[in-house]
């Protein structure tokens, strides 16, 4: 696991992390500090990218966001408040957005991405999971109480790494350790919701799909659950792995789940049945993120830099086009002459498959 770490560190939990947690200037903390304006801020790491409307928002170290009018050609960047690392960002409409970074930091967004405004970080929520320990304790759930005091102890030193929104209210954000907030007012409050996992979860938790009100959430060592109730309550799924899931894609209509993940792991899987399928890829890099394309089968990204076609028959065949960088997430992008954006360490990619997605 160290060697995935220091290869994808911006994604998973050490990039920013030191600045946060010990600072030579204690009159200084990077959660208070806006980014630095930088020409080279499209160039450098960047976690996450989503398309909004005609525009494409990209996420990324020293709190740099960065936006594209034309279709990824030149990248503007934006207004942030912090300058941690931002690890991850969605939209619920072409103005309205959430990212989450180190310092369990979370951004809001009313203007589609061009200025942002911090909603809570780890030094906001100390109290509140103090709060909610004792409550915990006080209802016979050591194990919750304990988990919930930690965090508070802690205070501002995990990474969260994924954010999703049902709608403009309802939101989840999930990170290191079994972290995970929920907000149903547009992230005016947020909340402890690590309960809903149960006490005795740990595991970094690095992805949420979602399928209408269809939830599923996937981490280290195989961490799975399901919830069908937009997240108000979940349920732990039997992996079909052990290995550490950092992506996937997921139907709720169909029951079907994608889990893409450490060192070539890939596998099918049809939740009705529990029946679960290994797909065959040549690679042993790690799979980190996956599109869907309109004219059918997806797109994936490895930590190598590498991209392939999955087929809807669980064929995958690995692209000509290589980054020679890690690629962390993957955007449709908004001009027909660079149909997907990728973005890694080194910046963005403009990717052309063989389909259209």
């Amino acid at each position: 696991m160290l060697n995935l770490v220091r290869r994808i560190a911006a994604l998973i939990l050490y990039v920013g992390a030191a600045s946060v947690q010990a600072d030579p200037l204690p009159s200084y903390s990077p959660l208070d500090q806006p980014a630095l304006p930088s020409v080279l801020a499209a160039t450098g790491a960047l976690l996450d990218i989503r398309q909004v409307g005609e525009r494409l928002v990209a996420v990324g170290e020293r709190g740099h966001i960065v936006y594209s009018e034309d279709g990824g050609q030149q990248w503007q960047q934006a207004q942030v408040p912090v300058s941690v690392t931002l690890t991850a960002v969605d939209f619920v409409d072409d103005q309205h957005g959430w990212a989450v970074g180190h310092g369990l930091v979370i951004l809001a967004t009313a203007d589609g991405g061009l200025t942002w405004q911090r909603q809570t970080d780890g030094r906001q929520l100390v109290g509140m999971w103090h709060q909610q320990a004792e409550a915990a304790q006080q209802a016979g759930d050591d194990r919750l109480a304990m988990k919930l005091q930690r965090y508070s102890d802690d205070g501002a030193d995990k990474p969260l790494l994924d954010v999703h929104f049902i709608n403009a209210q309802d939101g989840l954000a999930v990170g290191a350790y079994g972290v995970m907030l929920s907000t149903d007012n547009g992230g005016q409050s947020w909340h402890s919701a690590a309960g809903r996992l149960g006490g005795e979860e740990d595991r970094h938790i690095y992805h949420i799909a979602s399928d209408g009100d269809g939830i599923i959430l996937m981490g280290e060592m195989g961490l799975l659950y399901q919830s069908g109730d937009r997240g108000q309550h979940f349920q732990p799924l039997d992996s079909p792995s052990d290995a550490s899931l950092f992506s996937g894609w997921y139907s709720a209509s169909q029951q079907q789940l994608l889990l893409l993940g450490l060192r070539g792991t890939l596998w099918q899987g049809d939740l009705t049945s529990a029946d679960w399928q290994p797909l065959a890829i040549d690679t042993q890099y790690s799979l980190l993120a996956i599109l869907p394309l309109t004219t059918g089968g997806y797109l994936l990204s490895d930590d190598g830099g590498g991209l392939w076609r999955l087929q809807d028959n669980g064929t995958t065949s690995r692209l000509s086009v290589h980054a020679g960088f890690p690629l962390l997430a993957l955007s449709a992008g908004t001009r027909k002459a660079a149909p997907v954006m990728a973005v890694g360490l080194q910046g963005t990619l403009a990717v052309t498959p063989a389909a259209q997605p």
